[in-house]
């Protein structure tokens, strides 16, 4: 749990005031944040539920939806994310996030900032697969076998310096 008046200092940072809409989310995010956490995005805009905070941390992207009676709280951990697409248009963007469970399709009229947070949001999904994929000692998707990587690895060893004679 992190004071509220370090959440304002965090958002003040990133040049955000919620002065009507998104007072409410604001003080459950500071409820929700770990002490280790920082504010790296956020942005208002609405969702297939209602309208809701989307907040991407150093650790977690968080969506956050607080009504009269109704708390809607959404924790979603970078490794869990399968799928990010944007889509901008005119007055709006769109940023599709799925995971293995679930899918969220979230809108809002700060195009410019939804694209930023799309953005930093796969940088953090790769930067966790690359973690997880040094910490496992594998290789990444991206290389694969190729079926000449084990004739170029022979020649270096030698295999196939002799021609063959019969």
């Amino acid at each position: 749990m992190v004071h509220i008046n370090e959440v304002m200092r965090q958002l003040r940072a990133l040049n955000l005031q919620f002065r009507v809409f998104g007072n409410a989310e604001v003080r459950e995010l500071a409820l929700v944040l770990n002490e280790q956490e920082h504010i790296q995005h956020c942005i208002y805009g609405y969702y297939q539920g209602g309208s809701a905070l989307l907040v991407a941390t150093s650790n977690r992207l968080l969506l956050i939806d607080k009504r009269p009676f109704f708390l809607n709280l959404e924790d979603v951990r970078y490794e869990m994310i399968t799928d990010v697409r944007f889509a901008g248009r005119l007055l709006d963007a769109t940023v599709f996030l799925q995971t293995s469970g679930k899918s969220l399709l979230f809108r809002s009229f700060a195009d410019k900032r939804l694209r930023v947070l799309c953005g930093y949001i796969q940088d953090q999904i790769t930067r966790a697969r690359q973690l997880e994929h040094m910490l496992e000692d594998t290789r990444p998707a991206g290389v694969e076998w190729r079926p000449y990587s084990l004739v170029n690895q022979r020649r270096r060893i030698g295999k196939f310096a002799q021609p063959i004679r019969s």
